[in-house]
């Protein structure tokens, strides 16, 4: 936000302040100033410009086109200064840029004046034409003056050039009451009062609009209350559309706010002087001559006034006519067909106040940024309306000749009166650190207009409606101290620590030290965007849609990682990076089966080319596949203390064959080989392997089974191994639940180490596995018949319940 100096000055007596000092008293009470600069209403300011006369002209020598002048500018030599314009003469008053002067031209370049030989000839300064000096696009000839003007005056002077300070305050959301120079000045006031008794608050009087009781209310029916509590406004007739006056012009200029004519210039003006945000209607454009507040069914079209046709939402609240056409986006853009124009003559104007929440969602939605709407959705003031309207009023009847039609409408059906909260003087010193006394705390409470009764042992304060933010006593205190001063609390000499507690182990603790293991891995972060365009999926019904009116075609939230790991894949592969490793920290959205929505944290990994860099020590044939996805999944696991994983075939859309891994009950994930499919469909001609993993089931399985050491057992571990066929349908996963069921206490683990298919040996819907069975005793060797025993045991349990057979 920009405010301007003089502007301020208005409300405050800043004279004996230098700028340095206003700076650093709006930074302390937490307006923090980003840039001080000087506007200009003409750039440059004219500076080295003056007014000269010409006593004599003659043509130059060595140049047709060319003239050779001696000037008087009034003080010191007379300047010999030769001129190219056609309409030189002697005796003209004319602008002369003296030398070391820069000049600022009307198409934004500058250059500065020296002292130059032009065909053999000296000349000490230019005679000026208007594109010159920024003052028009005529560049026919120069600016011939007035016979009576002095000799010697400044061309600021004569132009009357305007400066001004302009002053850029990074306002944060929460300070409602600063959208504007009064609630700058205000605070200002507050500060100045409390830290050096220094009362520089003006009394301002503007007149007050007389109504006639005569005079009817343009009828409005607000139908949505709860996003519009308040809705004022007042028609006007015999407006006379031109340009504002030079000082409002310059003041809005100094803010970067464009004047465009006196009405649109006097509803930006009262906008930024009071923070109440208007609307001019042309009157005679509304049907029915009635307003509505009210919303509209989705999809209704809306022309804006910048031309574009825009498709509402049902949840938009609209200004509309008595013939439910829209005419504005409520507190965000007006509409073309209602929009002030030459033409205009009656004006109705509205001063209202609408929902924060309502506002920020249609000016996000519309990508339509307006000063109303970054006041609105701050939290405007409702009880400012008429103070508002009353001052546009007043200016509209002295620039615009308005006169009153109307008696003002004022829908206000629950008045919102100001929040009251206790404030505890022993809680005040507690927050701050220091002992207020009551005099302090009073002082500062009246220095910021807030009344208050002083109860047994709390303030009970009444807050202003125009600070929003402050509901609670902690905000109150923070008010409290932020106009007392920060820099006034002394530090102490005394350190003060709190014992801090934390899960554990802690989840980022966690985070980092897998993004740590994976990197010392070879592989490499990435991070995606969260969006994507909806045509990638294909389940469009478990998408959650968004409108992103900044990016189109980024529509949907992404329901899995595998997308954004694809992409980045394609990414790299089309720039020779064809062996990689990527893995990615993020959350997926989706819709379950009772229409919730789902957020959820996942961790995917992907591999594809070669299995390790290319070196002259390297197999430049191996490739990644598979048993490399499945490793790194269970070291990962391994590394945060999850061993003991049982695995389950699946498919999808997505993968052409992989497993589930589970821990316990729980799913932990999955991984697997990228299906045909999918790699077409991203443009990808090399196998692809993937892991994706649920973090937060992972983060429990941590927390239910803690890392610890074992013992190494002292007896030799048995190793045998089985061949089965069996048929496809079998998960290997069953298959290893039965086997430790046989012997649990002596089996140490059961692993798959080969799968294989072949129609003509095993025969139709057949596989084999080959299966490992690690046996251990921590208290003795265990003989061969033990174990054969066990291992019959196991072949007939396998055989009885899944038709298996031991493969010859």
């Amino acid at each position: 936000m920009t405010i301007s100096l003089e502007w301020l000055n208005d409300f405050l007596t800043l004279e004996k302040y230098s700028i340095d000092d206003i700076s650093m008293m709006l930074t302390d009470i937490g307006l923090e100033v980003e840039d001080i600069s000087t506007f200009e209403s003409i750039k440059g300011g004219l500076a080295g410009v003056v007014i000269g006369e010409v006593i004599t002209c003659e043509k130059h020598p060595n140049a047709d086109k060319l003239s050779i002048t001696t000037v008087n500018i009034g003080h010191g030599p007379f300047l010999n200064i030769v001129c190219g314009a056609p309409n030189v003469a002697q005796g003209q008053k004319v602008l002369v840029a003296t030398i070391g002067t820069t000049i600022h031209l009307s198409d934004g370049k500058s250059f500065e004046i020296k002292a130059a030989k032009i065909r053999g000839v000296d000349s000490e300064g230019m005679i000026c034409a208007s594109d010159e000096l920024g003052l028009g696009d005529d560049h026919s000839g120069i600016i011939v003056l007035p016979s009576d003007v002095n000799i010697g005056m400044k061309a600021s002077e004569y132009f009357q050039v305007h400066t001004d300070t302009a002053i850029s305050i990074g306002l944060t959301p929460n300070r409602s009451d600063a959208t504007c120079h009064k609630g700058v000045a205000d605070d200002l006031a507050a500060a100045y009062d409390v830290r050096f008794g220094d009362n520089i608050k003006k009394s301002i009087n503007h007149n007050t609009p007389e109504f006639s009781d005569q005079l009817s209310a343009v009828p409005v029916t607000v139908k949505n209350v709860a996003d519009c509590p308040r809705y004022t406004g007042i028609l006007l007739e015999n407006i006379k559309i031109k340009p504002s006056p030079a000082w409002m012009q310059n003041r809005l200029k100094t803010i970067g706010v464009r004047p465009i004519n006196n009405v649109v210039d006097i509803t930006n003006f009262v906008l930024h002087e009071l923070g109440q945000p208007l609307h001019a209607f042309d009157f005679d454009q509304i049907k029915g001559e009635k307003i509505k507040v009210q919303t509209l069914p989705d999809q209704t079209v809306f022309v804006s006034l910048d031309g574009q046709e825009r498709k509402l939402s049902s949840n938009d609240l609209m200004i509309c006519d008595g013939e439910d056409n829209p005419m504005c986006i409520a507190g965000v853009f007006g509409g073309l067909s209602s929009g002030v124009t030459e033409k205009t003559t009656r004006v109705f104007l509205e001063s209202a106040h609408f929902s924060a929440s309502k506002v920020r969602k249609s000016s996000m939605m519309h990508n339509l940024r307006s000063d109303a709407a970054r006041i609105f959705e701050k939290g405007s003031d409702p009880n400012i309306c008429l103070t508002a309207l009353y001052r546009a009023v007043e200016l509209l009847g002295e620039y615009a000749d308005a006169t009153i039609a109307s008696s003002i409408v004022d829908c206000y059906p629950n008045k919102m009166e100001p929040t009251k909260v206790q404030l505890r003087p022993t809680k005040l010193n507690d927050i701050s650190g220091i002992t207020f006394e009551t005099a302090v705390i009073e002082k500062i409470l009246s220095a910021m207009s807030m009344p208050f009764s002083k109860e047994s042992d709390y303030y009970l304060v009444n807050v202003p409606t125009n600070k929003a933010d402050v509901t609670r006593e902690i905000d109150l205190i923070e008010e409290i101290i932020r106009i007392y001063g920060m820099n006034n609390i002394p530090y102490t000499d005394r350190i003060q620590s709190a014992i801090s507690f934390a899960q554990k182990p802690d989840p980022h603790t966690i985070q980092e030290s897998v993004g740590n293991f994976l990197a010392a891995n070879g592989f490499l972060e990435a991070m995606s965007l969260s969006i994507i365009p909806s045509q990638k999926y294909a389940n469009q019904e478990a998408l959650i849609k968004i409108n992103n009116t900044s990016n189109v075609h980024l529509d949907a939230m992404r329901p899995n990682l595998e997308i954004s790991l694809l992409d980045n894949i394609a990414f790299n592969i089309n720039r020779q990076q064809t062996s990689l490793k990527i893995f990615e920290f993020g959350n997926t959205y989706s819709v379950n089966a009772n229409g919730d929505f789902e957020e959820s944290q996942k961790l995917c990994i992907g591999i594809t080319g070669l299995r390790y860099p290319e070196q002259w020590n390297t197999d430049k044939k191996s490739k990644s596949d598979f048993y490399s996805i499945k490793g790194i999944v269970e070291a990962i696991l391994s590394w945060v203390g999850i061993k003991k994983l049982n695995f389950k075939e699946f498919n999808d859309d997505y993968y052409e064959y992989g497993l589930e891994i589970y821990f316990g009950a729980k799913n932990l994930g999955k991984f697997g080989a990228i299906s045909t499919n999918m790699l077409k469909a991203n443009g990808l001609k090399q196998d692809v392997y993937a892991a994706s993993l649920d973090w937060n089931a992972i983060l429990g399985s941590i927390l239910i089974e803690p890392n610890r050491t074992e013992a190494i057992t002292k007896f030799p571990q048995i190793i045998r191994d089985i061949a089965l066929i069996l048929p496809n349908e079998i998960n290997y996963i069953d298959l290893e639940k039965e086997i430790t069921k046989q012997n649990h206490a002596n089996i140490k683990s059961v692993t798959l180490f080969d799968i294989y298919k072949n129609e003509n040996q095993l025969g139709k819907g057949l596989k084999s596995y080959a299966i490992r069975i690690v046996f251990e005793d921590m208290n003795a060797t265990m003989e061969d018949k033990l174990i054969d025993g066990i291992m019959e045991k196991i072949n007939q349990k396998l055989s009885d319940k899944f038709g298996a057979k031991l493969r010859e």
